[in-house]
């Protein structure tokens, strides 16, 4: 961790070692899967008040088959390691949700 002195790192997630190992070993399974620009213009339906828009059932499904934005990947390991970070679609959380943890815990 030394290495990257800039970076939020949660310590506050009350997990047990094998579950934290689920969430790394899943992360290292999606290595190299492309970046989701869909779910990038779903948040930024969402945000611009497009909500009808942004939950389109079409745009979703194809969504998650494209790849990952950074704060999905997290909430989707940590839900399979059955630690749910959120209560909403992983493909919904945003840099911001995993923010306000770090700053709330």
């Amino acid at each position: 961790m030394s290495k990257y002195p800039n970076i939020a790192w949660n310590q506050h997630e009350s997990i047990l070692l094998e579950q934290r190992l689920a969430v790394v070993n899943y992360a290292k399974l999606t290595v190299g899967r492309p970046y989701n620009f869909l779910v990038i213009i779903s948040i930024a339906l969402r945000i611009l008040g497009l909500k009808l828009l942004a939950n389109n059932k079409t745009l979703h499904r194809i969504s998650q088959h494209d790849g990952y934005i950074c704060s999905e990947l997290v909430a989707e390991a940590y839900r399979r390691a059955s630690v749910p970070l959120f209560d909403k679609p992983d493909d919904q959380v945003t840099p911001g949700d995993l923010a306000e943890r770090l700053i709330y815990q």
